[in-house]
């Protein structure tokens, strides 16, 4: 069931990776996207796969490279677009918290990719500017206060705000809840409803958010240690005869996801 963890092309890429190494097929991970149809919209899960960590891709190019704006899903072989930029986030605890209200994938996201893009080019233009002058700046001077703040602005418009009205009004809820509990900034993972939460105290956060509101449906919170921590110490290893595997977490692209829509 879609969470909004990137878990879909954790697995297909873990899954065909697998198949790489016992075969000896020599295939790079864009090569690997490609075979297993992932990668066709956002190239964040692709990349987050092969190296974790904050990354910015460039996107398709239209119509020379995606005749038309559908999920992964939907558009077959297509090739993941370039990555522009990959930082190590900073080491830091993040709250990743699932509420319990619908999922969206299958013909539903078709439909919404299908009536609601392209975007005016005024949100690309926002976006842009948030991103380049607000939250760049932070991540690489380890400011997670304006971090948050411009996480919590790009969840407020475009197409990240199609993507949280989409899942009713329980997320916009538990995302004002979070917020109104000092958290630095609360966004929202692809089509969620996973939300990862930035605090400068995430177990006095995690322990106050306990009290949810009584309008609210119920959720479940999870507490990750990411960064490059996570990335080093919570894989998966697949021994065979022939090599070991490893497959990586992915739980770093909620920090992106967010800031880059899908």
């Amino acid at each position: 069931m879609h969470s909004g963890f990137g878990s879909g092309t954790q697995l297909a890429l873990g899954i065909a990776q697998t198949v790489n190494v016992l075969y000896q097929l020599g295939l790079g991970v864009q090569e690997l996207a490609q075979a297993v149809g992932r990668g066709g919209t956002s190239g964040i899960g692709v990349a987050a796969f092969d190296t974790g960590g904050f990354i910015v891709d460039g996107g398709h190019r239209f119509p020379e490279e995606k005749a038309s704006f559908l999920p992964s899903s939907a558009v077959g072989d297509i090739q993941p677009p370039p990555i522009l930029l990959r930082y190590s986030f900073p080491e830091l605890p993040l709250l990743i918290v699932m509420p319990n209200c619908s999922r969206i994938y299958g013909d539903t996201e078709v439909e919404l990719f299908r009536t609601l893009c392209p975007q005016p080019e005024w949100v690309a233009q926002k976006l842009s500017h948030i991103l380049l002058l607000q939250v760049l700046p932070a991540l690489i001077e380890g400011d997670m206060s304006n971090f948050g703040k411009a996480l919590n602005d790009i969840q407020t418009f475009g197409w990240k705000r199609v993507e949280i009205e989409a899942q009713g009004s329980e997320l916009q809820l538990t995302l004002d809840y979070l917020r109104d509990s000092k958290a630095f900034g609360a966004g929202v993972s692809s089509w969620g409803p996973a939300i990862c939460v930035i605090a400068e105290d995430i177990d006095r956060l995690k322990q106050e958010t306990r009290c949810i509101p009584e309008n609210a449906t119920g959720w479940r919170d999870l507490l990750y240690y990411t960064g490059e921590q996570l990335w080093r110490k919570r894989c998966v290893r697949l021994k065979t005869k022939r090599a070991d595997f490893i497959s990586r977490p992915s739980v770093l692209s909620i920090v992106c996801y967010p800031l880059l829509g899908e």
